[in-house]
């Protein structure tokens, strides 16, 4: 007993010191990373900033253009970080504020995340593996520094991950609604959250097939504590029925293009908007060459100005040649493609600036996946001759599957046939919210139930190697350019 204890002190160190590490680089990024740098964060920090002008969420008006839509959205996030940002005394601190309280966010996602490998793996080593891993993914720890939703939308993520594995385990009615509660604030910061919420339901609707009889337990629905987490879970659901309900109805899908809901004049001020029409005008023929590029050298953003002028270019030069349309990958290929561009941009960072590491470095990550595929299938299905039940961790692999796929064959590839550009609109941030579930999978199938040497040999240069391809590689390559 003596020595658990001591083992149990010294994972528990380790795992202070590990979130510590993580929240000064979290700090350092969010102090130090000079604005126009991190992706669309002056589109959201506008967008707080006009959330934190009112009591009630702001209508659409000359003021809101330049940031897209801020009616007809998710926008849940803009709420909580437009009032608190009302808070801050210094104005002119604004933005490093609002990052300093994505860190925060960030903190709490790991924090979360820790209790939810606890809950999971009996080995600490897996449990430390995968802490390691996932605050060492490159563009995770970086956009923990940034005025960024998709920091609300991990952490609700990660929670509601927790709150379905206790639900599973002990099928207490609080840890429902708690998962009913994470799901729908989820759907209300990112629209990315929707396919992980419909999944992780479908995988809860399936579970309680095989529970079905069994009591709940825990206090009865009207304890106090459960009535209030009822109530903002039912407050959430309308609020979500409401917005994306109410926008397939009037508009045939959950989020409408900006031109459905604002005249063309206006949607052009939104850089991405006006991006994409001049190209898609000027293709099909309702724009003249002279008239697309003026348009675009009218959109603020040197990014975005860039972009669309070399896509001007190239659709131009294609049209004089007689070109046709570019052959598409099919998706068997595409899929290849698509993976390496999002290993690129979660292991590097793909932000108005950009770092990408090497294909020799990414192929390490590759392998570690690859040896996590081989442990698993070897571990839990090949031995054996009755079919196992599906472990926690073979659930966490099909709700990372499920998800990948869907965004990548759904979402995508739709985009990849209308541009014919592989990367366009491609970015890793797109995965965190199932980053948890791939390396809690990742850790338990490498080291869950395995030997101390074979913890200390493939543990620590993997540990390492995450650490190492984190901030360490990004200081030794970004440039000034990077920094204020």
């Amino acid at each position: 007993m003596k020595h658990n204890n001591q083992h149990h002190r010294v994972e528990q160190g380790i795992c202070f010191l590990l979130m510590a590490w993580f929240a000064a680089r979290a700090v350092f990024f969010a102090v130090r990373v000079r604005d126009h740098v991190f992706p669309d964060e002056d589109t959201w920090f506008g967008m707080v900033r006009l959330f934190s002008r009112s009591w009630l969420p702001p209508h659409d008006s000359p003021a809101s253009y330049a940031y897209g839509l801020v009616t007809h959205v998710p926008n849940l996030y803009f709420i909580v970080m437009g009032k608190l940002l009302a808070l801050n005394p210094r104005p002119e601190w604004d933005l490093v504020y609002l990052r300093l309280l994505n860190v925060m966010l960030g903190l709490a996602t790991l924090w979360w995340a820790w209790k939810l490998i606890r809950l999971l793996a009996s080995s600490p080593a897996a449990r430390l593996l995968f802490l390691v891993m996932l605050g060492h993914t490159m563009m995770l720890t970086f956009m923990a520094g940034a005025v960024n939703h998709d920091n609300l939308s991990t952490l609700m993520a990660v929670m509601a991950l927790y709150y379905f594995v206790r639900f599973r385990q002990a099928r207490q009615r609080r840890d429902l609604l708690a998962l009913a509660l994470c799901l729908g604030a989820g759907c209300l910061a990112k629209i990315v959250f929707l396919p992980f919420a419909a999944i992780l339901l479908v995988v809860l609707a399936a579970g309680e097939t095989s529970a079905w009889g069994r009591p709940l337990t825990g206090q009865g629905w009207r304890s106090p504590g459960n009535l209030l987490l009822a109530a903002l879970a039912v407050l959430l659901t309308l609020w979500n029925f409401g917005l994306y309900g109410g926008n397939y109805r009037a508009y045939g899908w959950f989020i409408p293009n900006m031109a459905q809901v604002l005249p063309v004049e206006a949607c052009l001020k939104y850089r991405l908007f006006a991006r994409n029409y001049v190209v898609r005008e000027l293709k099909n023929g309702h724009l003249t060459y002279i008239e697309a590029q003026r348009l675009a050298l009218g959109i603020r953003d040197p990014g975005d100005r860039a972009f669309a002028l070399k896509m001007l270019d190239r659709a131009m030069r294609d049209r004089l040649a007689g070109k046709k349309k570019a052959p598409r990958l099919g998706r068997l290929a595409y899929a290849l493609e698509w993976g390496q561009f999002m290993a690129a941009r979660l292991y590097g960072v793909a932000a108005h600036l950009a770092l990408y590491k090497t294909d020799r470095e990414l192929t390490v990550y590759y392998l570690i996946l690859l040896a996590g595929l081989v442990f698993f299938l070897g571990r839990w299905v090949v031995p054996g001759v009755r079919a196992r039940p599906p472990t926690m961790a073979g659930v966490f692999f099909l709700i990372f599957a499920a998800y990948a796929l869907v965004l990548m064959l759904r979402v995508n590839y739709a985009g990849y046939l209308a541009s014919g550009f592989v990367g366009a609109a491609l970015s890793g941030r797109y995965l965190f919210v199932v980053l948890a579930p791939l390396y809690a999978w990742l850790a338990m199938s490498l080291f869950e139930k395995t030997p101390p040497w074979w913890q200390w040999l493939a543990g620590l240069p993997l540990a390492g190697w995450f650490v190492y391809g984190d901030f360490p590689w990004f200081i030794t390559h970004a440039g000034r350019a990077w920094f204020w």
